[in-house]
């Protein structure tokens, strides 16, 4: 058969057509692929964004309620029950000095223990001095040290958490009027513990605890009680030092907030005073968050606001400032526990109704009530910050699981202006670690896209004016054998990503350029020695 001119061309142009079609669907699937791709990554991303942004949920656990309810397991103060750090065990304190112990889940119940020496007295006031150490306030004006530790062993696989409670010898408080201790605040900073007992309306006694070292023998220890009489013209009726043992701030019935500087034991110093409520309602709960910087305050209408002392912008001393409000109780506060791993904190009134909140972002993320509606008479955040327990007046022992895994993250804490510990006023910061276990992350992204777009603006300044100038070089003046391999050459680096050109530098270039830099920095030390 003979092969015609026109016969082959018709071949050919087949042969076109279909490498044309095959060409037209690749390039067709390429791009379905690629933005394929493109929305797998984002979906990959929505998947991992979406867990920060997850509200906060709460699961009832359950109810433990002593075996005959009633006023004689209630606690003996909103301080007077906690939970180890695995909830395994709940304890309250109740005010005949009975310390008891509440198996949160499988498990035989410890045994209760009875506070010594009281001799008659009752526990009328209990205040938290650290992570594990307590201070017992009795009615005939003594103090009872308590440290409360759980081991942790195991036994055929299971853990088994027993508390091992330590009580210290009484202090005697008020040796000549043996009053009544109404409310207590402790902290024990590196100087000495340091108790501040309210035996009045208004009178409070601040005992400091010094242990001096000597080098022959055994140390001794000096306690020292000295009389604070808060000028106020309504009673006291919340007390809050903070862990240094420095700030005292003392809250009372006309809704004032008082703050005392204790850094000289022997002569307290009267500080700021504000009005927190605009009703006047006392001030029935007062709580540091973690850190002991930022001050939370309830009061008696169910508001609840936090404070810190702060310098003006331009300097000055300090003054309270108010930094957020947070979502109301329908009742008076009658307790708060703050979170021994974050800025969170929990709060919770008579009614029955417990609420979380995060102290950096002034939000309230959640709201649980106790199922029976009993009087609360403590609150308790768990030390993971993964549970929270209400003990109310019969004893019973309510629990919730808590899953809160990124309280920090909000689109205010992102892009707005916070107003952050130790800060005169808010401020877009990013600082998202630290070096203490107080640590308040701060992930505003406004100076990361400030930033950002500055060091684009630098670069531009310079990237600009050498581009033009290349491309009006190499249009004009380049030879044109040099430039039918530059300008190809340029091309293609434009049609690449520059992350594709980011990594073939550094994979090949950087190598290369550190075997040459060091050469070309210590060549002009070099050379005009040659």
């Amino acid at each position: 058969m003979t092969v015609t001119p026109l016969s082959l061309g018709r071949a050919r142009t087949s042969r076109r057509v279909l490498l044309d079609r095959i060409s037209r669907r690749l390039v067709v699937l390429g791009g379905v692929v690629i933005i394929a791709s493109i929305l797998a990554i984002l979906l990959v991303i929505a998947a991992e964004v979406y867990p920060v942004f997850r509200p906060a949920t709460a699961a009832l656990l359950g109810r433990q309620a002593p075996a005959a309810p009633g006023p004689a397991h209630a606690p003996a103060g909103p301080s007077a029950a906690g939970v180890d750090e695995y909830r395994a065990v709940a304890w309250r304190l109740t005010g005949a000095g009975s310390l008891e112990f509440v198996p949160l889940g499988a498990g035989q119940v410890p045994e209760p223990a009875i506070v010594p020496g009281l001799d008659g007295a009752r526990v009328s006031a209990v205040a938290a001095a650290g992570r594990s150490h307590f201070v017992l306030g009795t009615s005939d004006g003594r103090l009872i040290p308590l440290e409360l530790a759980f081991a942790v062993t195991r036994e055929g696989g299971a853990r088994v958490v027993t508390p091992e409670p330590a009580f210290g010898v009484p202090l005697t408080l008020d040796p000549e009027g043996r009053r009544a201790v109404r409310r207590l605040a402790a902290a024990t900073p590196d100087g000495g513990p340091v108790a501040v007992a309210q035996v009045g309306p208004t009178a409070l006694l601040v005992q400091t605890v010094v242990e001096k070292k000597v080098l022959i023998g055994p140390g001794r220890t000096d306690s020292s009680v000295q009389t604070l009489d808060v000028v106020t013209d309504g009673e006291i009726t919340a007390l809050a030092l903070d862990g240094r043992g420095e700030d005292l701030f003392v809250g009372t019935s006309r809704g004032r907030l008082l703050q005392y500087d204790l850094r000289d034991r022997g002569s307290p110093k009267p500080g700021d005073a504000v009005d927190v409520s605009a009703t006047a309602a006392p001030l029935t709960a007062l709580g540091f968050l973690l850190g002991d910087r930022t001050l939370v305050v309830g009061d008696g209408s169910g508001a609840v606001t936090t404070w810190q002392l702060v310098a003006p912008p331009g300097g000055g001393e300090r003054r309270l400032a108010q930094l957020h409000r947070f979502e109301g109780h329908p009742g008076p506060v009658i307790a708060i526990a703050a979170s021994g791993r974050d800025k969170g904190f929990v709060t919770a009134d008579a009614g029955g109704a417990v609420r979380l909140h995060y102290g950096t972002s002034g939000q309230t993320l959640l709201s649980v009530a106790a199922p029976d509606g009993a009087p609360l008479r403590a609150v308790v955040f768990a030390p993971k910050a993964d549970g929270v327990l209400a003990a109310d007046a019969t004893g019973a022992i309510t629990h919730w699981r808590v899953d809160n895994p990124h309280p920090e993250v909000t689109l205010g804490t992102l892009f707005g202006r916070v107003w952050y510990e130790g800060y005169a006023e808010p401020a877009y910061v990013w600082q998202s670690t630290g070096g203490t276990d107080d640590f308040e992350a701060k992930l505003s992204l406004a100076p990361l896209i400030f930033g950002t777009l500055k060091g684009t603006l630098y670069a531009l300044l310079f990237a600009v004016p050498l581009a033009l100038l290349a491309a009006l070089y190499v249009s004009e003046f380049m030879h044109p054998v040099v430039k039918g391999w530059v300008k190809p050459a340029v091309e293609i680096m434009a049609a690449l990503p520059s992350v594709v050109l980011g990594f073939l530098a550094g994979l090949w270039l950087a190598p290369m350029v550190e075997r040459v830099v060091p050469g070309l920095f210590l060549m002009p030390l070099v050379t005009p020695g040659l």
